[in-house]
């Protein structure tokens, strides 16, 4: 059972889930499903990052290396993508500092709440943090904010196919979540961003095949560069 001291500690992993999730999902909105994970490759920066500021928690150099060399990747993958938007880098770049912050904060929540499991914990998470973003949602969809050329073009799907591929992937997205979060439970933050990235690159080839797209030899390296990153600092970090 829960408390209403126990829901006051909550409220802001709630509200960085919340964000990370709108913010993680406009992303591939404004441009390419392939542009928006390249993108959030660089969340372990952000989360090494944000486990100093909070922590002081100093990592090996061949760690910060590693990083250095997913952003580098990502910024010569977004120079060049052909179908990179201003839209796509910031709404992902805000995502990769919420789900850094969440993931240290509801980690630590973790430990302060034994009577929640992780399953309990992100049950608990999602179901206030859908209660949260529900009137938003219902006052953008009503103005028409945020959509994108996608939503707008004739060919977007719409009716009960609409809402049945709403469900479908609300319960995908929840059951891949609740993975990752019972993962986090087991593992440093910053080695599950890593493994997020990981994740993406196969998000990334299969978009690409998918939806017919190419990359240019320079967004093939970008790429690269980024996957090429995050798994030297898997290494590094052991």
């Amino acid at each position: 059972h829960l408390t209403l001291s126990d829901l006051r500690m909550l409220a802001p992993v709630i509200g960085l889930l919340a964000i990370g999730h709108c913010t993680s999902t406009l992303a591939p909105a404004f441009g390419t499903v392939a542009c928006a994970n390249i993108i959030k490759t660089a969340e372990p920066l952000f989360t090494c990052a944000i486990s100093y500021l909070l922590f002081r928690r100093i990592f090996s150099a061949p760690v910060y290396l590693s990083l250095v060399l997913v952003v580098a990747g990502v910024a010569l993958f977004s120079t060049y993508d052909l179908d990179f938007s201003y839209l796509t880098l910031a709404a992902g770049m805000v995502s990769n500092a919420a789900y850094a912050t969440y993931s240290i904060s509801a980690k630590r929540a973790l430990q302060q709440l034994p009577q929640l499991t992780p399953r309990s914990m992100y049950a608990v998470l999602t179901v206030s943090g859908c209660l949260a973003l529900t009137p938003l949602a219902a006052v953008m969809e009503l103005c028409g904010a945020g959509s994108s050329r996608f939503a707008v073009s004739q060919s977007a799907v719409s009716g009960w196919r609409l809402a049945g591929l709403l469900i479908f992937t609300g319960l995908l997205q929840y059951l891949s979540n609740e993975i990752a979060f019972c993962t986090l439970s087991l593992i440093h933050p910053v080695t599950y961003a890593v493994a997020n990235t990981l994740k993406r690159s196969i998000v990334v080839a299969v978009s690409l095949v998918f939806f017919g797209q190419r990359l240019p030899p320079s967004g093939i390296a970008g790429a690269a560069m980024a996957i090429v990153g995050a798994m030297i600092y898997s290494l590094s970090s052991r």
